[in-house]
């Protein structure tokens, strides 16, 4: 019985969530008013999905399932942007499922400003 309750306790242990977090240098760009766009600014953009997030920030802000882009500007100012459409990153988010898309990849950030986060070398 000791034996078998150590086995499952060593299991629960072994056996704990597995988060994926991917960063990549991107350039990023956000609407201004009157639909024009800034410009592109080469940043780290950290990927990761919204149970990560919530797990970061010790928070339930953001919705488990969708992927999320963040940007930290300095160390104190930082943009969350939640990407839109379907990324097919699953439950852990990896250059292949943040690399497999033709376009740029669109999101909005908490205040409603829309981003595009460009992940290729030619960008638009």
């Amino acid at each position: 019985m000791k034996k078998a309750f150590l086995l499952i306790a060593i299991l629960m242990f072994c056996v704990s969530p597995i988060w994926a977090e991917y960063t990549q240098t991107c350039k990023v760009k956000y609407k201004k008013q009157y639909d024009e766009w800034s410009d592109y600014y080469r940043v780290d953009v950290h990927f990761l999905t919204g149970s990560e997030l919530n797990t970061k920030t010790k928070s339930f802000n953001y919705s488990s399932y969708d992927v999320y882009a963040v940007v930290f500007w300095s160390k104190d100012q930082a943009t969350v942007m939640k990407l839109s459409g379907y990324m097919g990153c699953g439950s852990e988010v990896d250059e292949n499922c943040i690399n497999n898309k033709y376009s740029n990849l669109e999101g909005t950030d908490q205040e409603g400003r829309s981003w595009e986060i460009c992940t290729k070398s030619n960008c638009y």
